[in-house]
């Protein structure tokens, strides 16, 4: 059972509203708010609490009680000054779980200049445009997830019928021979979790973990 927590959605546009409706999907308690009264009224009787106002004001920030959350959300999207302001303010009054999302590489380095993690720095349109051409290049590729500044990738494979088909995991000993690891395999609506001994069949996706450099050998090994 998931744990509840509070979070604070800042900026109401396609990716914050996209956030907002997740979380409350997923039960969490959520404040939301935006300078735009339009957008904040849309989500005033579904979430904990609604405010239009201008988080580049401390006082602001302060009467929101932002050290009260779990977890901030910066979705600011029109002004990369606001969600630099903000991001700055909210560092200072020891704001730490802070996930911000970022217009361009500038403003992504100005991000992580402020302390911000790379892996709270969402960019979605260059991540969208990521998967899209990893899935034209490599048909085989469902999903895929980068991890520690795009070093290690979790993928999602469709392998259909290749060299691993009928094949138990100790038989294809993938660690040693890809340097990559299978840590989960969706067969129909089930999840497995394999061990040596689970056989991979024809309409298994396969859940891959490793460097991006070996992912990719295993990708054309297997495609």
């Amino acid at each position: 059972m998931l744990e509840t927590k509070d979070v604070l959605v800042i900026g109401l546009g396609r990716f914050g509203s996209a956030i907002v409706r997740k979380l409350l999907d997923l039960k969490q308690r959520v404040t939301v708010v935006d300078v735009n009264e339009h957008q904040v009224n849309r989500f005033a009787s579904i979430v904990e609490y609604a405010k239009v106002c201008d988080t580049r004001e401390e006082a602001v920030l302060r009467q929101l009680g932002v050290n009260n959350y779990d977890h901030v959300v910066i979705a600011i999207g029109s002004s990369i000054e606001a969600s630099i302001i903000t991001t700055l303010l909210l560092k200072d009054m020891g704001v730490n779980n802070i996930t911000v999302k970022a217009k361009n590489d500038q403003h992504q380095a100005a991000l992580q200049k402020l302390g911000i993690p790379s892996n709270n720095i969402i960019m979605p349109e260059r991540e969208m445009g990521e998967k899209t051409a990893q899935t034209i290049a490599i048909p085989i590729v469902a999903d895929y997830v980068n991890l520690l500044g795009n070093k290690f990738s979790i993928i999602e494979l469709f392998p259909r019928k290749t060299v691993l088909s009928g094949h138990s995991l100790a038989e294809i000993n993938i660690k040693s021979k890809y340097n990559v690891n299978i840590c989960a395999i969706r067969r129909g609506d089930e999840l497995i979790i394999p061990n040596g001994e689970t056989i991979i069949t024809e309409q298994d996706s396969l859940i891959v973990i490793g460097e991006g450099k070996y992912l990719e050998k295993f990708e054309r090994l297997i495609n």
